[in-house]
């Protein structure tokens, strides 16, 4: 089992923007898993905004970047 920490701000809109914070949803360490997050935005400009949302499931990649090959000389080169 584990959850994730998020932070952030919002985009600027209206002469300003908020900062959000929190934790996850603890979810079980298992391909596909999903996290849910909820919470309130700072107080900027003479209010807040509540939030939440989902994650989706979570992507597994081979390699960071499929287009990097390792070889005997350099340990990176990019595909043309």
């Amino acid at each position: 089992m584990h959850s994730h920490s998020f932070s952030g701000y919002t985009s600027y809109n209206n002469g300003h923007r908020h900062y959000y914070m929190g934790m996850t949803s603890i979810s079980p360490d298992v391909p596909g898993h999903i996290h849910y997050m909820a919470g309130y935005t700072s107080f900027d400009d003479g209010h807040t905004h509540a939030y939440r949302s989902a994650t989706g499931p979570a992507i597994y990649w081979q390699h960071a970047l499929p287009w990097v090959q390792r070889n005997d000389r350099d340990s990176r080169s990019a595909h043309p």
